[in-house]
């Protein structure tokens, strides 16, 4: 869910441990980290932050982000993932936010509100 904090007007999301403050572009970890991160992968990120719980291509993620959709932007998608997982999972191996769907795409998931 998208929150807005009042007195800044800013669009943030929480998840996990992070923050991201999407108009920012910044993402803060616990106790206030901030987690240094690339302009392409904060845009990967705010991708599916916007987009959570469902599946995404790599192409609807290049589109997104602005790539051409050919194989070399299909693997700089690929990198930049694998990169934000680094940054954002706990195990990256074994991602809890930025799952792959294997031949179809990702999925970042965020809890529902049910337990899950």
């Amino acid at each position: 869910p998208l929150q807005k904090k009042a007195k800044t007007d800013r669009r943030s999301l929480a998840f996990g441990p992070f923050l991201a403050d999407l108009d920012g572009r910044l993402v803060t970890g616990a106790n206030g980290t901030v987690i240094d991160m690339a302009k392409s992968e904060f845009d990967v990120l705010e991708v599916f932050l916007t987009r959570a719980n469902r599946l995404l291509t790599r192409a609807a993620i290049s589109e997104a982000i602005g790539f051409t959709e050919d194989p070399e932007s299909s693997r700089a998608v690929d990198i930049r993932i694998m990169r934000l997982r680094k940054k954002i999972e706990a195990d990256p191996a074994n991602p809890k936010f930025l799952r792959t769907v294997r031949g179809e795409g990702y999925i970042f998931s965020l809890p529902t509100g049910d337990g899950n």
